[in-house]
């Protein structure tokens, strides 16, 4: 009796043998395409909230900025924007120094000079870092699966900015 149980066992298995196998297949690309979303979103988020950092850093360097002494009276308004947009500059190069060289190459350009540093009326200074092409050369590359498409969904370009009221400085 115990030898048919054996058999009956033995053909229930044998029936399910390679089930494992095409669950395994069904289910694994789903979970990739979980998985490098995450990844993906995960690296995109650090790179916006560093990228608004640095840009507010730079902002804050621009109040610290002793524009009476580099530029003495008659105060030239030339000296003040250069001396600002060079301390701006400086300091969102150095917050964004961890980034992989050809990234920080295509975020801040050479010498820091794709930071947009712009003072509009009412003496508000903005800071612009921009990514002009975060689609095609992230972190992580865009791939395209069938049914569920691009993964991870990312924006062509990344650009973030921050305002600084500079009050009375003279700029």
């Amino acid at each position: 009796m115990s030898s048919g149980m054996d058999a009956t066992r033995g053909r229930r298995v044998s029936r399910h043998r390679g089930a494992a196998g095409i669950e395994f297949a069904l289910i694994f690309p789903l979970l990739f395409a979980l998985f490098y979303a995450v990844v993906g979103y995960g690296l995109t988020m650090t790179l916006v909230e560093s990228m608004t950092s640095a840009a507010s850093e730079g902002g804050r360097a621009a109040l610290a900025v002793d524009w009476q002494s580099a530029c003495p009276p008659p105060t030239n308004s030339a000296c003040v924007q250069t001396l600002v947009q060079t301390t701006v500059r400086q300091e969102v190069g150095d917050r964004l120094q961890w980034l992989p060289a050809a990234m920080r190459t295509q975020v801040l350009g050479i010498n820091n000079s794709n930071v947009q540093v712009t003072v509009e009326p009412g003496n508000v200074l903005s800071v612009v870092v921009r990514h002009n092409d975060f689609r095609n050369n992230g972190f992580v590359p865009v791939i395209t699966l069938p049914v569920l498409g691009d993964i991870p969904r990312v924006p062509a370009v990344l650009d973030v900015e921050a305002r600084v009221a500079l009050g009375s400085a003279a700029i």
